[in-house]
């Protein structure tokens, strides 16, 4: 009867409820490796990676012989940081169960975290082989391909992923940047739309979609998406940078510079910002302090600053001018 009742609480997400039932029965039946990874699981649900551990070894000391623990296991000691260990209660749980999946990946997983994409690649390699319709190989194959400049391949790689999966915002996202880099922006606006949809408060997906539209001359659905983005996340990173740029494609100057000015709160050495803090002081016919803005990300950026800077024509007349911007001190 207890067993059915905390099956119910896990299968509805009641932890709470559930893990002063689990423990009791680990008390009756502490050598039941069972009832060990059902409490494993609920610490490390509610994030006490410590006690899982503990948890996920006292059961696969239980039960050495079943490859699911030792990848739990395995899973937690990468959420630790601990690589090493992780693979190697992975290659034993291969050792164990050469097909297991879940094993196979998360030992790709692990040695891509390492840097060693080959011996990754070999390992999402080979579950694709056994399984071509698992969406998980194809995505992460999508991102070794991507980090080795195979474009073409990773594009192909993450759309089999969203086909295959249709509930993954991640390989949607993923697949809209690279088409935004492309230039085929359209399609990446479809993407981040869908990602959108089925992760609403997500930064980075709103983020994404704010940015093909202003990619794509829509500013004013751009601002929508930035300001979402804001709502969820203040201090997401280059939203405010983003959301001026849009502000300046619609012709709000003051309000463009009143969020570049919160960029420049929220990351003062970057030259970037200040760079668009020139833009809308110009844009809002502020000259002199457009000027000062300028000198200061060419003070932090260097002279490719000030050479995009010369090459701009909303900093023409800047550079114009008897004295024209020179780099100096950041205050």
């Amino acid at each position: 009867m207890r067993e059915t009742r905390i099956g119910l609480l896990l299968k509805e997400g009641r932890l709470a409820e559930a893990e002063p039932e689990v423990q009791a029965l680990v008390r009756q039946r502490p050598a039941d490796p069972g009832v060990r990874y059902a409490l494993g699981e609920i610490y490390r649900e509610t994030g006490r990676l410590g006690l899982a551990r503990k948890e996920y070894e006292t059961a696969a000391s239980l039960a050495p012989e079943s490859a699911p623990l030792l990848c739990a296991l395995a899973e937690t000691l990468v959420e630790l940081g601990d690589l090493q260990a992780a693979e190697v209660w992975l290659r034993e749980a291969i050792r164990k169960d050469e097909g297991l999946v879940r094993a196979r990946l998360g030992l790709g997983h692990v040695l891509n975290l390492q840097g060693r994409g080959a011996e990754a690649k070999a390992e999402f390699e080979w579950v694709a082989a056994l399984e071509p319709t698992h969406p998980t190989a194809h995505y992460n194959l999508g991102v070794l391909d991507e980090r080795e400049g195979r474009i073409a391949e990773a594009i192909g790689r993450y759309r089999r992923a969203a086909e295959l999966d249709p509930s993954d915002p991640h390989s949607r996202m993923n697949l809209g940047v690279l088409l935004t880099r492309e230039g085929r922006t359209r399609e990446a606006i479809e993407l981040f739309s869908e990602a959108v949809r089925l992760g609403p408060e997500d930064p980075k997906a709103r983020f994404n979609l704010g940015l093909s539209y202003l990619e794509g001359g829509m500013p004013a659905r751009a601002i929508e998406e930035f300001e979402e983005t804001l709502r969820i996340d203040p201090a997401f990173p280059w939203t405010h940078v983003s959301l001026a740029r849009a502000q300046l494609a619609t012709g709000e100057a003051a309000a463009a510079v009143r969020n570049l000015e919160t960029a420049l709160l929220l990351d003062p050495k970057n030259p970037e910002p200040r760079y668009a803090l020139a833009v809308a002081r110009a844009s809002a016919r502020e000259p002199e302090k457009a000027a000062a803005a300028i000198a200061e990300a060419i003070a932090l950026g260097g002279s490719a600053y000030e050479e995009r800077a010369r090459r701009d024509p909303s900093l023409a007349e800047l550079f114009a001018a008897p004295e024209a911007p020179a780099s100096r001190p950041v205050r």
